[in-house]
């Protein structure tokens, strides 16, 4: 996840991390999609970058302020997973 509080123009990296809800192992799903949110929909199911196994990112940069959420859409094999994260774009 990224830090919270970024300036215009700064490049926020979102990231999440995939686990197995046994082992906790890191696995790689069928697909990790982010969407985000401000007053309107910015990113919008984008594929998030694989880094390594089970590690993935996407890179973001606002040019306007305000919170943006972001909703990470995790499936493997059929099953839905969702996590939610926010950053706040200040001047």
């Amino acid at each position: 996840m990224p830090s919270n509080q970024f300036y215009i123009g700064e490049t926020a990296v979102f990231n999440i991390e995939i686990r197995n809800q046994f082992s906790r192992d890191l696995v790689d799903p069928d697909s990790v999609q982010i969407t985000i949110v401000n007053d309107e929909v910015v990113v919008d199911g984008e594929n998030m970058d694989k880094s390594s196994s089970g590690v993935y990112t996407y890179n973001f940069t606002a040019e306007i302020t305000g919170i943006f959420a972001a909703t990470y859409k995790v499936t493997d094999g059929g099953i839905v997973t969702i996590a939610k994260d926010q950053i706040n774009i200040i001047n």
